[in-house]
């Protein structure tokens, strides 16, 4: 790890961002979005609605097996 990282990472309000997306596509949604403090608080852990439906292959990308197709349906019925 360089030192820079060393440095960051050692201060404990130093915030990390996580996201999760619809797909590799040109025009992904972010579905998935966290924000943790490196002491460990967590600041936003939240699902958030693409809009439209999530693409079968983009669930290889995802932590959660089957999250995207499952809820993605669901967020695009819930869009109107």
């Amino acid at each position: 790890m360089s030192e820079w990282a060393r440095a960051v990472l050692s201060d404990p309000d130093t915030v990390v961002l996580d996201s999760e997306t619809s797909g590799l596509d040109w025009d992904p949604r972010i579905v998935d979005l966290g924000v943790q403090k490196v002491s460990g608080d967590v600041l936003v852990d939240t699902l958030l609605n693409p809009g439209e439906p999530i693409p079968i292959d983009a669930s290889g990308n995802r932590r959660v097996p089957g999250f995207p197709q499952q809820f993605g349906r669901q967020f695009a019925g819930d869009c109107g």
